[in-house]
């Protein structure tokens, strides 16, 4: 039985800082078919959306931080589903979260 291999591209994101489409097209290359972005890297969702499809990659989900989700839930949602991401992820809060019970 086969099935799809994703990679998180936090785990190379100076090479995704250095050339975003070269290094989506050797994610594809070395066997990924799904990517959890990590940042947008200056592109729009559109941009990132047909990239994707150029590669052939499924852009599954998206980690984003918790404050960016606070300040604009609404843009950040509509950009990724843009993309194509069926989820966000909230990889980790800030350690005064942490601090107020109420936070909690």
């Amino acid at each position: 039985m086969a099935f799809s291999v994703g990679v998180q591209l936090f785990s190379v994101r100076n090479e995704m800082q250095a050339n975003l489409y070269d290094t989506l097209k050797k994610v594809k290359a070395i066997g990924y078919d799904g990517v959890e972005f990590a940042g947008l890297f200056g592109h729009t969702g559109a941009e990132l959306r047909d990239m994707c499809k150029d590669i052939g990659l499924n852009p599954i989900s998206a980690h984003v931080p918790y404050a960016d989700m606070l300040k604009d839930p609404e843009g950040v949602i509509g950009e990724y589903k843009t993309i194509g991401c069926k989820f966000i992820v909230v990889p980790y809060l800030p350690k005064n979260e942490f601090e107020d019970p109420e936070n909690v």
